[in-house]
C-alpha cells in the first residue's frame, strides 16, 4: 500500500508511454487485443517500467504445486476484471498514476494493469524507479536548453 509520504509515479511521463497511447488511439480495434503495430512498443514499455512483459504474467510457473494453486494465483489479480477507470483508481493505491493530464485513464492501462499489479504486489517484476524518471526529465530539459542555446548562437 502507498504511504502518505510516497509520491505518485506518473506513468504517462515514462519513456514510450505517450507513443504507446498514441499508437492505441490510431490502431486499436476495440476488441481488447494488442494491435500488431504497437506490440513491440508495449513489450518495451512494460519491461522498462515493471521488468516483465504482458505475456509473462500468467506464464505457468514451476513453483505451483497443482492446478488449484495456479488458479488461485490468477484470481489474485483484481485488475483482470476491471475496466480502465477502476484499474487506474485501484493502482493509485500502489502509487502508480495511470491517468492523463485531464484525469482520464491512459489507453494503455488495460494492457499494462496486470504487470503493474504483479509488480506492486511483489509477484513478479519490480516497481518503476521514480529516480529514473527524474533523471530522464532532467536530461531532456538539458537537451532542450542546449538546442535553444545553439539556435540562439546560430542566429547571431
Amino acid at each position: 500500500m502507498m504511504r502518505a509520504s510516497d509520491a505518485l509515479f506518473p506513468v504517462r511521463e515514462a519513456e514510450g508511454v505517450q507513443r504507446l497511447d498514441d499508437g492505441l488511439l490510431l490502431y486499436d480495434n476495440g476488441r481488447g487485443e494488442v494491435p500488431l503495430q504497437v506490440d513491440s512498443l508495449l513489450n518495451f514499455v512494460s519491461a522498462s517500467l515493471f521488468g516483465i512483459k504482458r505475456s509473462e504474467v500468467y506464464v505457468a510457473r514451476e513453483d505451483f504445486k497443482d492446478a488449484a494453486e495456479e488458479w488461485e494465483y490468477e484470481q489474485a489479480f483484481e485488475t483482470s476484471v476491471m475496466d480502465n477507470y477502476d484499474a487506474a483508481t485501484f493502482l493509485l493505491e500502489f502509487g502508480l498514476d495511470f491517468t492523463d493530464g485531464r484525469g482520464e485513464p491512459l489507453r494503455c492501462t488495460r494492457f499494462l494493469k496486470l504487470q503493474a499489479e504483479a509488480a506492486a504486489k511483489g509477484y513478479l517484476g519490480h516497481m518503476p524507479d521514480r529516480k529514473t524518471l527524474s533523471l530522464e526529465r532532467f536530461a531532456s530539459s538539458l537537451e532542450a536548453e542546449a538546442a535553444a542555446f545553439k539556435a540562439k548562437k546560430a542566429a547571431r
